[in-house]
This record gives structure tokens, sequence and C-alpha cells, in this order.
């Protein structure tokens, strides 16, 4: 299990990727994955009313936005030795 906030666990082999929200703001092609979540009943919202800083994608189709930077998320998934997608 990847400890990727507060209280909060994945199973890192089920993420397909993580994303950057690109900059100052979220740039549109997350917004609109966000939103296409929100709207399916997929988005985990794990921000505690913190700015979003990262996106995950599950491959259940899941979303979740993270306040974690992608640089952490990654360190953490590397001190793990685990692939993302569960590829070897």
């Amino acid at each position: 299990m990847l400890h990727i906030a507060r209280r909060h666990y994945l199973n890192a082999e089920k993420i397909i990727a993580f994303a950057d929200r690109g900059g100052e703001s979220i740039s549109s092609p997350l917004a609109r994955c966000i939103r296409k979540a929100e709207d399916n009943n997929l988005l985990i919202d794990i921000t505690n009313g913190r700015k979003t800083n990262s996106v995950i994608f599950m491959d259940s189709g899941h979303v979740i936005i993270s306040d974690r930077c992608t640089d952490t998320l990654n360190r953490r998934i590397k001190g793990q030795n685990v692939k993302v997608g569960g590829t070897d």
C-alpha cells in the first residue's frame, strides 16, 4: 500500500498515471478529466480543502485529486520499489 496523504493509502499497482496540476491553475485537459469523473461518480477528493496539486488515475476509472505534489508521490513509489501500472 502506498501512503499518498493523511490516512489515505492506495494500491500502487492499480495506479495508471498521475499528473501535476500544470502551474498556477489546473490545466484545461485535467479539469475536463476531473469534471467527467465527478459526473460519473468516479472522483475521489483527498485534498481536505487544500489546493489540488496532483491528479491520480486508477485502473478502475477512478480519478483522485490530492494536495500532494507529484514529486512526493513519485518518491514514495520509488521508495517502495513498485512500478506504476504494475509493470515489471
